[in-house]
C-alpha cells in the first residue's frame, strides 16, 4: 500500500515522474494475422470464388486488438495496400515484417514505417512524425516495439 501512496504523491506529479511511471512501457503490437483479418471481416470472401478473398480497404486500429502492451496510442492504425482483385487465401499468410526508418539528416529518426507483407497484399503502419523508432522485438511472433526519443 505504501508504494501506491508514493506513486500518486503530489511531489511526483509536480516533477513529471508520474507520466514516466505510467508510460514506462513502450507500445508493442503485432500485425494482423490471416485469421484476425477473416474473423473481423477485413477480407471479403462473399464476392470471390471459394478459397479466395479480397482486402476490404478499411484501416485496422492497433489499440483495439493488436496491442500487446499496456499502452498503444488510439490513433495508430494499419492501412491496407491491395488491388481490388480476389486472391488465393491459402497463400495469404504473414510472410515478413519490414521496418523503414526516416531520418532528419542529422542522425535522428523522424518516424518509422512498419509493413506487414502477406504476398499479394500488405498492411502498413506509419508512426507519427514525433521521433518514433520501431523495431521487430520478436521475429517469431512478428511483434513490433516503438520508442519515442523526443
Amino acid at each position: 500500500m505504501r508504494l501506491i501512496k508514493i506513486a500518486f504523491s503530489p511531489c511526483l506529479c509536480l516533477f513529471g515522474l508520474l507520466p514516466a511511471i505510467l508510460f514506462a512501457s513502450w507500445p508493442v503490437f503485432v500485425p494482423p494475422s490471416k485469421s484476425f483479418l477473416l474473423q473481423n471481416q477485413y477480407i471479403d470472401t462473399e464476392n470471390c470464388p471459394a478459397g479466395s478473398g479480397k482486402i476490404v480497404m478499411k484501416n485496422i486500429p492497433i489499440r483495439d486488438e493488436l496491442c500487446k502492451s499496456s499502452y498503444c496510442p488510439d490513433n495508430w492504425v494499419f492501412v491496407p495496400a491491395a488491388d481490388a482483385n480476389c486472391h488465393d487465401l491459402s497463400a495469404a499468410e504473414l510472410k515478413q515484417v519490414s521496418i523503414t526508418h526516416f531520418t532528419d539528416g542529422h542522425g535522428g529518426t523522424l518516424f518509422s514505417q512498419v509493413t506487414a507483407s502477406y504476398g499479394e497484399f500488405s498492411y502498413t503502419f506509419t508512426s507519427p512524425r514525433e521521433h518514433w523508432y520501431c523495431m521487430e522485438q520478436n521475429p517469431s511472433l512478428h511483434s513490433v516495439s516503438c520508442a519515442n526519443d523526443a
